[in-house]
């Protein structure tokens, strides 16, 4: 489990209240509309996101606002209330950071890669995405 500590916990809460309002708001009204469409049979046999107007209208947000979206999403991310918010956060994290922190995103699969055994040789759990999102997410917030 991969959370942050009190200090990357404050930071990322001032960055997201350096957000006006009217942005986190539209934000989370776009994620809340795509997490309400209901799944189609497509969705449900495959983890590929379904195109629809909701992750339309969410990923050209996301896209068009990336310095405001990214803390947003970030804040979904380490939200741990609900399973399906740290989801939808890993999913617009990933949105946000198309084509940057390549460097990081290095360094972390250097990280996972030499965490694949165990000191007594055995196979570790495979991270979950989330994990991997919340993993790049510190490395974000501390570069």
């Amino acid at each position: 489990m991969v959370i942050l500590t009190p200090s990357e916990a404050s930071q990322l809460q001032g960055l997201i209240q350096a957000i006006p309002k009217q942005t986190r708001d539209a934000f989370a009204s776009k994620l809340d509309k795509y997490k309400n469409v209901p799944p189609s049979p497509h969705s449900i046999r495959s983890n590929i996101y379904p195109t629809t107007p909701e992750y339309d209208e969410l990923y050209k947000f996301c896209v068009n606002n990336v310095n405001e979206t990214l803390p947003l999403a970030m804040g979904y991310l380490f939200n741990d209330t609900e399973e399906t918010f740290s989801g939808l956060g890993s999913m617009a994290v990933n949105i946000c950071i198309q084509n940057k922190f390549q460097d990081l995103k290095l360094i972390l699969n250097d990280e996972l890669q030499s965490r694949k055994y165990t000191e007594d040789g055995l196979y570790r759990v495979s991270y979950s995405a989330v994990s991997i999102q919340r993993r790049l997410a510190k490395k974000i917030l501390n570069q």
